[in-house]
């Protein structure tokens, strides 16, 4: 499935350690020829997916809503550096 950007749909995602692969909401971020960036609105985490590895969004789905929720902290620097 070939999404559109802002669209929400199921994207696979397989946990580190975990041996099932399972189907989680997202949102596309970035489509792209034979893949697309998407964000997991549940999670947080980003990643890139081949259009085989995602599915349009049935109906019932987005009864829920998302639980993620973008936020900043003011004064907080970007810098993961120890300096």
């Amino acid at each position: 499935y070939n999404p559109r950007p802002n669209e929400v749909i199921l994207a696979k995602y397989k946990e580190e350690g975990d041996p099932e692969i399972n189907w989680y909401r997202a949102i596309c971020i970035k489509a792209m020829r034979s893949s697309s960036y998407v964000l997991f609105i549940d999670y947080g985490n980003c990643d890139e997916l081949p259009h085989s590895d995602i599915k349009s969004m049935p109906s019932g789905f987005m009864d829920s809503p998302a639980a993620l929720k973008r936020c900043s902290i003011y004064g907080l620097s970007d810098s993961l550096s120890n300096d």
